[in-house]
């Protein structure tokens, strides 16, 4: 298994079989915030071989299996949960009979993979699994995510037992299988405006509420997203029985009762491997454009970007100033999806240690999220002292690793495909970002018996975002729960109320509480409340007649993936029609159907090839072009006269001052370029001096800094972007 850095997997061997997958069905049910959805794959073999089809697709992080049945030669059965070493053996022992045995097994984070044992030519088959999901009220609307296809993950997903070799996934280029969607939602939402953000779709009355129906052309090439509008629910309760026992759902939603936040530091951290080429590039740098329009006076920032290696634009954390604000407008311009790899750990690392990081900092990471190996940058984010806020960009994001990174570091995750607003996530992310802390957040469960057991609280807790909390009562009910903390009351709840879900409530919590729970105790409430885990398995076992065992060794048959729309540039999510975020460029439609596009859509002209990895060079990389002559000054030794020049309150004729040094080559022709772009000499030598001290994170005393800011506070983003690429050109000696 080679590391997937950019491109495709393909399935061994050489012309590919004939799809067994033939479409999806999935039907939807929102009522109040549970959504119940039912998803069937119908399976038809074509072959003349016996077949064992694997087929390994995507669940949403926070969905909990509920049902698992298969229907086969006219007759549908229904799985059980069985522990993962007996379900195995089992399986197994019925290939070896002639039997068709079932099995559905989680196999990574998000991932689940079902195999159909001894699928004999030409019959039918269709997988059917029911999964519940808790949805929340987040900063004024409920998202709905549907996943549909695995994109291609850097890395190694067989290290450290991730996924065994047959649960890879697999994407094609040629795969297509259609996918048919409704989305009923009961009365309460009937009237709520709803969006469909990635498909084309219908809406219809019901009799019970209302109906979205996705349009003909829709394929397993993206995530299904819908939302709805959702003015502040407050907070409530529900209950179940539970046996002897009533499980409670508490839902709260604390408003902001405290100011923001006075200033915030906070460190952008842009992926620019190969996967993100094309849609992602583009969502990345509309939300990074957004970015600047809320950053304030008092704020601290930094941009770096990363794919195999990681780039800082900026060697200590930046102040809110003109010119830095005009470079960082100018790194935007000029980012790119060209760094190869998406080496995600090594790039979290550097972030955190850049200089000048105040005590509370905050990372704002814009990726696709596509690689293996979640637990080293999760371990890594949970002890940083960073928060981490993801926004997931492309047609289909990692989304359990997002939601990992934020929950463990104590930030929060939001995701945008192509279609969706972007520059609303970016607002809807620093309204998170600018509020203070909840800290020792608890609920208060006020009359009745004590809970005999409470899951736990997220690790982050934000004003207009909803939080659930599962408890059990063994002797009767509370009156109501508060959310609070060590200062305030955050949220107060409704009393319960009865929840007419079946048996959906009481295994949703038990499902919340295996995370935490002992190993013996994560199995024994998987097998007791029947629940998909890393030690459990879903299982059926189709008995065949003696006459109709199959008799030949099956053939492995892996269902490769479709290739999500819009990876690594590969096709376009827009060129299927999908409508673009306010703000953004619609890119050009692919001609003859999908195709590999060489470039991203280009900056302007004058950033038509940026220098940004000269920004990013070390110190020691940077303005070492070899003297022309000898006694000529070179870039390090024209910054430390200029900086010891204005230090001493000498500004005016700094030009005259550093030509006096003679420096070298590299550097006159710099300030040739500069004078190029409408400057003056002075200001043209201000504009070198700020960049290089920029690039070697020199500490400047505050004679300097005024000198500089005086000097340039007249120079125009347009000069800036401009200067940046011919600095660049200049002095670095890669370049030449």
């Amino acid at each position: 298994m080679t590391h997937q850095e950019f491109g495709l997997r393909h399935i061994a061997g050489g012309t590919a079989a004939a799809p067994v997958l033939q479409h999806v069905t999935a039907q939807c049910r929102l009522d109040g915030l549970l959504l119940d959805t039912t998803v069937r794959q119908a399976y038809r073999n074509t072959s003349k071989d016996v077949l064992e089809v694997v087929y390994t697709f995507p669940l949403a992080p926070g969905a909990v299996l509920l049902g698992f049945s298969v229907t086969l030669a006219g007759r549908r059965q229904v799985g059980a949960i069985v522990e993962k070493v007996q379900a195995q053996q089992r399986y197994e022992e019925a290939m070896e009979s002639g039997d068709a045995p079932i099995l559905l097994e989680r196999s990574g984070d998000g991932l689940c993979t079902v195999n159909l044992g001894n699928f004999k030519p030409g019959e039918e088959a269709v997988i059917e699994y029911r999964s519940g999901e808790l949805l929340a009220v987040e900063q004024g609307r409920v998202r709905i995510c549907i996943p549909t296809t695995v994109a291609p993950r850097y890395g190694d997903p067989l290290r450290g037992g991730q996924l065994q070799p047959y649960q890879v996934p697999e994407a094609s280029l040629s795969a297509e299988y259609g996918l048919a969607l409704t989305l009923d939602v009961d009365a309460q939402w009937a009237k709520a405006p709803m969006h469909c953000a990635t498909h084309r779709a219908t809406f219809a009355a019901t009799e019970t509420g209302a109906r979205l129906s996705l349009g003909d052309r829709a394929w397993l090439d993206r995530d299904v997203v819908i939302t709805l509008d959702a003015p502040s629910s407050g907070s409530h309760l529900h209950h179940a029985a539970d046996g002897s026992q009533q499980v409670v759902l508490a839902s709260f939603q604390p408003a902001n009762a405290l100011p923001p936040r006075e200033r915030i530091d906070l460190k952008l951290l842009v992926d620019c491997s190969g996967s993100m080429a094309g849609d992602s590039m583009q969502s990345a740098r509309v939300a990074l454009a957004q970015v600047v329009r809320q950053l304030r006076e008092d704020d601290r920032f930094s941009y770096s970007r990363f794919g195999d290696r990681v780039h800082h634009g900026f060697r200590r954390m930046a102040t809110v100033k003109p010119h830095h604000l005009a470079m960082l407008q100018a790194m935007i311009a000029v980012t790119q999806a060209d760094l190869g790899g998406t080496q995600m750990l090594a790039a979290l690392e550097s972030t955190i240690a850049l200089r000048g990081t105040a005590e509370q900092a905050d990372i704002l990471l814009i990726t696709d999220g596509e690689v293996w190996d979640a637990e080293p940058m999760i371990s890594a984010a949970a002890a940083s002292k960073h928060r981490i806020f993801a926004v997931g960009v492309g047609a289909a994001p990692a989304h359990s690793l997002l939601r990992r990174l934020a929950e463990a570091s104590g930030g929060a995750c939001e995701f945008a495909t192509p279609g969706e607003n972007l520059e609303a996530a970016v607002d809807r992310m620093f309204a998170r970002i600018r509020q203070q802390s909840m800290r020792d957040v608890r609920v208060q469960w006020d009359g009745g018996a004590a809970p005999d057991w409470v899951t736990p609280l997220p690790g982050s807790v934000f004003a207009g975002d909803m939080i659930h909390v599962f408890a059990g009562f063994s002797h009767g009910l509370p009156r109501t729960a508060t959310l609070v903390n060590s200062e305030r009351a955050l949220a107060e709840g409704s009393p319960p109320v009865s929840a007419d879900k079946g048996d959906a409530l009481p295994r949703m919590a038990a499902a919340s509480r295996i995370g935490p729970a002992s190993a013996d105790e994560a199995l024994s409430l998987a097998l007791r409340y029947q629940l998909l885990t890393d030690r459990t398995n879903f299982l059926v076992i189709h008995e065949r007649a003696e006459a109709d065992k199959a008799t030949e060794m099956a053939q492995l048959h892996q269902v490769a993936s479709m290739l999500a729309a819009g990876w690594g540039a590969v096709g376009s999510e827009r060129a299927r029609g999908i409508a673009m975020a306010a703000g953004a460029a619609a890119m050009p439609a692919p001609a003859g159907g999908m195709r590999m596009a060489k470039l991203a859509a280009r900056p302007s002209p004058m950033l038509s090839r940026a220098r940004f990895d000269a920004l990013d060079a070390s110190p020691m990389e940077m303005g070492r072009a070899a003297p022309a002559a000898s006694g000529q000054a070179d870039a390090d030794e024209v910054l430390r006269a200029a900086v010891a020049f204005l230090s001493q309150g000498r500004q005016g004729r700094l030009a005259d001052a550093m030509e006096a040094l003679k420096p070298d080559d590299a550097v006159m022709h710099a300030i040739t370029a500069l004078q190029g772009l409408g400057l003056d000499r002075d200001t043209a030598w201000m504009l070198l001096v700020r960049w290089l001290a920029e690039q070697r994170a020199m500490d400047l005393d505050d004679a300097a800094e005024d000198a500089m800011e005086h000097a340039l506070d007249g120079v125009s983003a347009e000069q800036w972007q401009g200067a940046i690429v011919a600095l660049a050109d200049a002095l670095d000696p890669a370049r030449a």
